[in-house]
């Protein structure tokens, strides 16, 4: 299908445009991502899904700054970030906690690193601990949280990041299907507040094709590697969205349509 094109005069808040990503290695170079294009307009949230191993987070990690491509651009709002960390928030596939720091300590670490004073950024968590979940815990060590309540606070602390655009690479992958459901649910209240952030623009990476359509705007399928684009699926269910849609026949026919792009 083709990539939607942004409205005439958007800047899109994430644009990739002809990325190629090669890793070296002692047989030979590998390619990772091969001429991939991704246009995401402000304000929207965007699902990666794809084959293990097909780039997609490497592509996060393209947008993150945290590389330099061997082809192609990488933009945030217009800006080229191509090896420049910093502008946006990222959270990697483990919450990365950091074990000497208390909840709230970790909740406002990405704030701190973007200059926001250490007192205000403790006062803006702690209003929202309670609607992440969190109230409560604010003095508790990571070793005391639950795999989901870490997850919680990695998701905070990635909110209190001082960016529109969010990153996410597989936050819910290593949680049990009860625990991931509940967080997929209780991301969509989060994303619905205004204080917690409201029409940031998020990407997510997920392997899980129900995930994706339970939580985008778009579905972006790639293909096994190199990864380029093989589909960019319009998802048009209003929000919220329970997590009984997966047995809505047009969910069924989406979710099917998804898989046959991805060869399964």
């Amino acid at each position: 299908m083709d990539e939607p094109v942004p409205a005439e005069g958007l800047t899109p808040a994430v644009e990739v445009r002809g990325l190629t990503v090669v890793w070296p290695g002692p047989d030979g170079d590998r390619p990772a991502v091969d001429g991939f294009d991704l246009a995401v307009e402000p304000g929207t949230f965007v699902s990666l899904v794809g084959p293990s191993g097909c780039g997609k987070s490497t592509v996060l990690r393209a947008v993150a700054g945290l590389l330099v491509p061997d082809g192609g651009t990488v933009a945030v709002d217009g800006r080229d970030v191509a090896g420049r960390p910093g502008a946006v928030a990222w959270l990697p596939q483990r919450d990365a906690l950091l074990p000497w720091r208390r909840v709230l300590g970790n909740a406002v670490l990405g704030a701190e690193l973007h200059g926001v004073p250490r007192a205000e950024a403790e006062d803006r968590a702690r209003r929202l601990l309670d609607r992440f979940g969190l109230a409560g815990t604010e003095d508790l060590w990571p070793s005391e949280l639950s795999g989901g309540m870490r997850q919680r606070v990695a998701v905070l602390r990635t909110f209190l990041t001082p960016t529109p655009v969010l990153l996410l690479d597989e936050p819910f992958g290593a949680l049990d299907a009860l625990t991931r459901r509940q967080m997929q649910a209780w991301l969509q209240e989060v994303l619905a507040g205004t204080e917690a952030g409201g029409a940031r623009t998020v990407v997510l990476v997920t392997h899980d094709v129900e995930e994706a359509l339970l939580l985008s705007d778009r579905v972006v399928v790639m293909s096994p590697a190199p990864g380029r684009l093989v589909a960019d699926v319009a998802v048009g269910y209003p929000r919220p969205r329970a997590s009984t849609l997966v047995a809505d026949p047009g969910f069924v026919r989406q979710r099917a349509e998804l898989l046959d792009a991805l060869g399964a």
